[in-house]
């Protein structure tokens, strides 16, 4: 039944609301002079950076006054890039990876990572302040997006639990009085080894008034279709990795007075995709790049749902917010457990599905204040059910689980001689887990019920401290302290009896120093930082028999590197931009059990951790419209087992756009991953001289034509 629901939802999209939304923009728009126009153009042309602002701490403020590193993309900066997922934000930011594991995608900065089994992945992600918790949906469509926000480095006090490595905040576009409408249609083509895959984009968005002044409405949607690029040679499936998506975004803006503005956001997505994405790259059942050989069941169907409501309002000598928000995800996959043409293990399945409600209030000083200063109450409860079942060994593990959290916080800037300026925040975060668990084996070691059970509270201070000063004008030097942790679990994949099942936070201190600078007048920006981090009581897997795995916090590490960003108008029209990234990452202490003896892992990397990454580029537009970017894209390997025996996922990935961008039309000829770099997202031994393995992208070409109107 529910398929069904969402076959009938998705027919509905595609066949009735979309050419309805790019009807009514042509009936509205058409009228609109061309004097209108010119004025909502792009800002293509300006002869210094600008300044960019952003809300990292939770007030809107220059990038460049904020003492940590943050790497932005605005919504023409994502345009021109080509910037479509929060894949793509990750490869274009220093120390920042989006790790791939099937329908997992965990995103990890500066070298904290965490292993397989986690509930809760390291770095934070909010969709308009909103945290998304769930990290199998974190590589989002963006599409309608004003900016993205990626913070690095723990940010505790102002975020909470799991911001431990970081926070990516995406930021929509909102509706005022100006009318803002525009269609994208794309066509690409994956370039592979058994053939080409096509697939097409559609995106279509409406903003404005409908009274002046007072209440303003923005709609936006997006399809997304392909055939992907992996084929499955046991049944000559050209499209085992398709991807059909649909999105669908609505905004209500009221603003009754000057000091008072109320916004209502709902948005919708719905994902039918196969599921077909390991290949042996060595042994018997061995197959050539982007091809599979399997002989089970095989998708990968998601869908998500949320509303928020946002209260602001200005106050004599303060700003209050009110943030009520409903999130609803579920993720249904099936895979072939064996990954081979012969019914070994069969097909298995997994099912996620989480309801979260949240509530957050905000008091800020107003913006002429001498002191800036900020304190807030939030607090949420998750309802998760989380069920995995291997058909051939009649086993089945379901999990519920329960989390209520609260938290106070507060943090404050008071500036000295106009120029140094000392920044202090105080966070407490509660947390209560119950999880309860039924585990169920008929196969392999059965036949046997086992019930799991297990609950665990606590609170958590996480303090921040910065010192800023500004050596002139366009200079400034800052250090930072703060603290930040991975929230505990439940063992869902792993439990073997009521001791294991629960396992406890994982704590990180990071130490900060940087310089912000602009230059040449205002036409270069350089930002360099330093970082260390300290962690304590990792989650780490422990074998505890041949059969049997648990998550416990069993190790001690640390991280350090730096991270250069730096952008350059050369002239009107000609940007040159570099961003680079090192991290080491090594455990201090970590022993690990190995079924009946423990080995030393202890000055091991870590897993997943990429010593440099890189991205360098160039854009140029030309007053008649012409249009050209090249952006280059690097990862050095990393190790993907705690072992350190097996490395992969380096790659060197180069972009190019050409096309012509206009006030009202673009087209837009694009090209990724050029050299058809082969690359694997996940690698790990399978058994004696047998290898498992993701591979990455392929080539893909495509066009991008868009139409303001």
């Amino acid at each position: 039944m529910k398929k069904e629901m969402n076959g009938q939802r998705g027919s509905y999209f595609t066949g009735t609301f979309l050419p309805c939304l790019i009807c009514i923009m042509l009936g509205v728009c058409c009228a609109e002079t061309d004097a209108t126009a010119a004025e909502k153009a792009p800002e293509k042309e300006a002869v210094v950076l600008g300044n960019v602002i952003v809300t990292a701490r939770k007030v809107e403020e220059n990038v460049q006054d904020v003492p940590a590193s943050i790497s932005v993309f605005r919504d023409t900066e994502m345009e021109n890039a080509g910037i479509d997922t929060i894949l793509d934000i990750t490869r274009m930011s220093p120390n920042v990876i989006l790790r791939k594991n099937g329908a997992s995608r965990i995103i990890q900065m500066r070298g904290i990572s965490i292993n397989e089994g986690s509930m809760s992945g390291p770095t934070g992600f909010y969709v308009d302040d909103v945290p998304r918790t769930s990290h199998f949906l974190n590589d989002l469509t963006l599409y309608d997006v004003e900016r993205v926000e990626v913070l690095k480095g723990p940010q505790g006090t102002l975020y909470g639990k799991n911001s431990l490595s970081g926070v990516i905040n995406v930021v929509t576009r909102q509706p005022g009085n100006t009318i803002d409408s525009r269609v994208t249609a794309g066509y690409n083509v994956y370039d592979t080894d058994h053939g080409k895959a096509p697939g097409f984009r559609l995106s279509a968005n409406l903003s404005g008034p409908v009274v002046a002044d007072k209440l303003a409405l923005g709609i936006a949607g997006h399809l997304e279709n392909t055939d992907g690029y992996v084929e499955n040679c046991f049944n000559q499936d050209d499209a085992a990795l398709k991807e059909d998506r649909k999105n669908l975004r609505t905004t209500v803006r009221w603003t009754p007075h000057d000091n008072l503005d109320v916004s209502f956001f709902a948005d919708l997505m719905d994902a039918d995709n196969g599921g077909a994405i390991y290949r042996f790259s060595s042994g018997p059942a061995a197959t050539h790049r982007h091809q599979v050989n399997w002989d089970g069941k095989y998708s990968w169907d998601e869908e998500s749902n949320s509303q928020t409501l946002r209260v602001k309002y200005q106050g004599n000598g303060f700003n209050l917010l009110s943030l009520t928000a409903r999130t609803h995800e579920a993720l249904t996959t099936w895979t072939d457990f064996d990954y081979t043409p012969a019914p070994v293990f069969g097909s298995g399945s997994m099912i996620h599905e989480m309801d979260v409600f949240s509530q957050e209030f905000r008091l800020s000083s107003a913006d002429d204040s001498a002191v800036a200063w900020l304190v807030g109450f939030s607090g949420f409860t998750e309802d998760l059910n989380f069920q995995i079942s291997v058909d051939a060994f009649g086993m089945d593990r379901d999990t519920t689980i329960e989390r209520v959290g609260y938290a106070l916080f507060g943090q404050g800037t008071y500036t000295f001689w106009d120029t140094l300026h000392l920044t202090a925040g105080i966070r407490y975060d509660y947390l209560d887990l119950e999880g309860e668990q039924v585990h169920m084996d008929m196969g392999m070691t059965g036949p046997f019920q086992d019930r799991y059970q297990g609950e665990a509270d606590g609170g958590e201070v996480l303090p921040k401290f910065s010192i800023s000063y500004d050596i002139n004008n366009t200079i400034m030097a800052y250090t930072t302290v703060s603290r930040g942790y991975l929230e505990g679990g439940i063992n869902h994949v792993f439990a073997s009896d009521n001791d294991n099942f629960v396992f406890l936070p994982e704590f990180a201190w990071n130490y900060e120093i940087g310089v912000k600078s602009m230059w040449v007048d205002n036409r270069l920006k350089f930002n360099l930082s330093a970082f260390y981090v300290d962690m304590k009581d990792k989650q780490v897997v422990q074998w505890l028999t041949p059969m049997v795995r648990a998550i416990e916090n069993a190790a001690d590490a640390h991280s350090q590197g730096v991270e250069v960003e730096m952008r350059m108008r050369l002239f009107q029209g000609m940007v040159l931009f570099a961003g680079y990234g090192y991290t080491e990452s090594e455990f201090d202490h970590y022993m690990a059990s190995q079924t009946d003896s423990t080995v030393d892992y202890s000055g091991n990397s870590l897993t997943d951790v990429p010593k440099q990454t890189y991205h360098v580029g160039a854009q140029y537009h030309h007053p008649s419209g012409f249009f050209s970017r090249v952006d280059l894209m690097a990862a050095d390997a990393f190790y993907m087992d705690v072992a350190n025996t097996t490395k992969g996922g380096d790659y060197r990935l180069l972009n190019l756009r050409l096309g012509y961008q206009g006030e009202r039309f673009d087209a837009i000829v694009w090209g990724e991953n050029l050299t058809d770099d082969t690359y694997v997202t996940r690698r790990w031994p399978y058994g004696p001289g047998i290898v498992l393995q993701e591979d990455g992208l392929p080539r893909r070409m495509g066009v991008t034509l868009t139409y303001r109107f």
